[in-house]
C-alpha cells in the first residue's frame, strides 16, 4: 500500500470509492483533496524539513481552530482518523493530518484588497484574547531576520565565485548591503519595549485567504505558522503578496509596487481595527517597516534556500528560488522608494 492509499484508508471506510486531487501552489507541505462524494477532506503531509515537530503543528491547529470557530471566524477544522487519532504517522516518520474542505477560490477570482484587510484585522481581533504561549512556535526562529541574514551571508561566502550565477548573486549582495540595517529593526524595538508579541497568522499571503466567488475575503487558510509574532509582520507579509499585481512568477522587470492596492488594503484593515476598538500593546505598528522587512527577509530565505539546494521551499527546478529571491529584493527596492507615501497611507 503506497502512502496516499494508507492515508485514504485511515480516513474513509474500507471499500469507499475516493478520488484524490493534488493541491498545487503550496510552498511547504504536499496536500490532496480526498472526496468520497459526500465529505471532502484536505489531507497534508507535514514537511519535517520545515517543521521539526509535526505533532506541534497539529496541536496548535486544534487550539487555534477551536478558538476561532467560537468567534465565528471562517477557518478549516481538524478531522480525526477513523480510529480517533489527530494525525497519521507513517513508518518513515512522516505525519499526515486532515481538515475540513473549504472550496478554494483564491486563484480563480479577483481578490478585493479591502476585504482582505478587514479579514486580517478580524483575525487579529479574534485572537487578541488568546495567550501566544498556548501556541509554541512551529518553525524555530521564524521571522528572525538577523538569523536569516547570517545564514544567507554564510551561504553566499561559500558559493562559487565564478559560477554562471555570479552576476545575479553579486546583485543580490548589493541589495543585502543596502537593507542590512532593517534586519534588526523589530528585534531592537522589542528589546526597547516598544512592541510586544501576540498571536499572528504568520503567513497571510493572498493565496491563504478564503474568497467568495465575488472576490470578497471570508476567512483564512494555513495556520501552520500561526503563533507569537508582531502585527507589523502580518500586515507586511499580506501587503507584500498584494502590491505586486504581476505576481512572483512574472518577469523581473514587470515587478511593480501598486500604491492603490496598498491603500485599499489599509482602508479595510483600519476600518475593522477601529470599529472593534481592538487594543494592541505598545504604539501603532510600523506598516512600512513590516512591509520592507518581510520582502527583504523572504528574499534572504529564498536566496539561502537556493544556495543550500532547495531544502525548504518546494520549487519546480533549481534556479527558481534564486529568481524568486530577486523578485522579493526588487520589491523591497520599490517599497523603499515609496516610503513616504506608504507612511502617509498607514497614518490615515
Amino acid at each position: 500500500m503506497d502512502e496516499l492509499a494508507a492515508v485514504i484508508a485511515a480516513y474513509f471506510p474500507p471499500g469507499q470509492p475516493v478520488t484524490a486531487r493534488e493541491l498545487v501552489g503550496g510552498n511547504i507541505n504536499r496536500g490532496f483533496v480526498l472526496d468520497d462524494g459526500g465529505r471532502p477532506l484536505v489531507v497534508q503531509r507535514i514537511n519535517p524539513a520545515v517543521f521539526p515537530d509535526p505533532h506541534q503543528v497539529v496541536a496548535n491547529f486544534a487550539v487555534l481552530a477551536s478558538h476561532l470557530a467560537e468567534r465565528d471566524f471562517l477557518v478549516a477544522k481538524p478531522v480525526s482518523t477513523l480510529g480517533g487519532d489527530d494525525s497519521l504517522q507513517m513508518a518513515d516518520g512522516a505525519l499526515w493530518r486532515a481538515q475540513t474542505y473549504i472550496a478554494e477560490h483564491a486563484s480563480e477570482v479577483t481578490a478585493h484588497p479591502e476585504s482582505m484587510g478587514m479579514i486580517l484585522a478580524r483575525f487579529h481581533r479574534s485572537t487578541s484574547d488568546l495567550p501566544w504561549q498556548k501556541l509554541p512556535p512551529t518553525v524555530p526562529g521564524f521571522h528572525d531576520t538577523p538569523r536569516y541574514l547570517q545564514e544567507t551571508e554564510r551561504a553566499l561566502a561559500e558559493a562559487p565565485k565564478n559560477g554562471k550565477e555570479e552576476a545575479e548573486l553579486r546583485w543580490c549582495h548589493t541589495i543585502i548591503e543596502r537593507f542590512r540595517p532593517m534586519a534588526r529593526y523589530f528585534a531592537q524595538a522589542e528589546a526597547a519595549g516598544k512592541i510586544s508579541r501576540r498571536v499572528t497568522h504568520g503567513d497571510p499571503k493572498r493565496e491563504n485567504f478564503i474568497h467568495a466567488d465575488n472576490g470578497h475575503a471570508l476567512g483564512l487558510f494555513d495556520l501552520d505558522t500561526a503563533g507569537p509574532g508582531f502585527l507589523a509582520h502580518d500586515l507586511g507579509d499580506c501587503l507584500r503578496s498584494l502590491v505586486n499585481p504581476a505576481g512572483e512568477e512574472a518577469d523581473f522587470e514587470a515587478i511593480r509596487f501598486d500604491l492603490d492596492i496598498c491603500q485599499e488594503f489599509l482602508v479595510g484593515y483600519w476600518r475593522e481595527y477601529s470599529a472593534r476598538n481592538m487594543s494592541v500593546t505598545g504604539p501603532p505598528f510600523d506598516v512600512f517597516a513590516g512591509l520592507l522587512t518581510i520582502a527583504f527577509e523572504l528574499g534572504l530565505r529564498r536566496l539561502a534556500d537556493h544556495l543550500h539546494g532547495d531544502r525548504y521551499f518546494r520549487v519546480a527546478r533549481h534556479g527558481d528560488n534564486l529568481r524568486l529571491a530577486m523578485v522579493q529584493f526588487r520589491l523591497a527596492k520599490l517599497v523603499a522608494a515609496n516610503e513616504q507615501k506608504i507612511r502617509a497611507l498607514a497614518s490615515t
